[in-house]
């Protein structure tokens, strides 16, 4: 039979008169908001890194030092929209401690993307790539969205810290790489209706010695971002 502790008051303070509700199991139903004013921990998974959300013309959203030794892998949650009148796409880099985004060349990043991508009207599905070219993550590759749209992507990115190196291939070196998944959706300036697109990217250092990346930064292409909000999530290893 599951047991049910009523509580009238803990250390004299909030839920007075509420129930807490243990199933047995080891499930626990609390019928109010709680504030955490401490660190609430036991496990690994996806938390919240860092949050930003604005209602007025900001040209870059960055998230410094947010990704700590516990993190292997981000997730990215966006939705923007862009300065009426003034096409563009999102711009993501990844940066070093102190916010500096991670240059160019050997001891830079090199950015590879693929991406494919459709509109409602059309089943027609269309596809651009980057070979090497730009320090950043663009979104969409290859097409600008209209000023004053509302842009939503989703970004992953496997071992984002430290990077990943590999045995050589084909691929002379032993490249310090960083690679992820994107996908979005807006009203792009080819069609009058909505487009969709997925894609992959791999962010290379060719020499293997950038530091250890802490955060992320984005900002659009042209002009500001007008409004938004961008979260940022981190697998935890504990």
């Amino acid at each position: 039979m599951a047991s049910i502790l009523k509580v009238d008051k803990i250390r004299g303070t909030g839920l007075d008169s509420d129930t807490i509700t243990f199933d047995g199991s080891g499930n626990i139903t609390i019928p109010k908001n709680i504030t955490f004013s401490g660190t609430v921990s036991g496990g690994a998974g996806y938390k919240l890194l860092g949050r930003s959300t604005w209602s007025s013309g900001v040209s870059v959203v960055a998230f410094t030092d947010i990704i700590d030794s516990t993190v292997t892998n981000i997730m990215i949650k966006g939705s923007v929209r862009y300065t009426d009148g003034q096409n563009s796409i999102t711009l993501m880099y990844l940066t070093t401690s102190g916010g500096s985004t991670a240059g160019t060349g050997g001891s830079g990043l090199a950015v590879y993307q693929g991406e494919w991508y459709n509109r409602a009207a059309s089943a027609t599905v269309n596809g651009d790539v980057r070979n090497g070219n730009f320090q950043y993550l663009r979104i969409p590759d290859n097409t600008n969205m209209y000023g004053g749209t509302i842009h939503t992507f989703t970004i992953e990115i496997n071992d984002v810290r430290a990077g990943r190196t590999q045995g050589t291939t084909n691929l002379s070196g032993t490249p310090k790489h960083y690679g992820g998944l994107f996908h979005h959706q807006a009203q792009s300036t080819d069609a009058s209706d909505w487009s969709g697109g997925n894609g992959w990217f791999k962010m290379v250092n060719a020499n293997n010695d950038l530091a250890t990346i802490t955060g992320v930064r984005f900002n659009p292409s042209n002009s500001n971002y007008q409004a938004g909000e961008i979260a940022v999530y981190g697998l935890a290893t504990s």
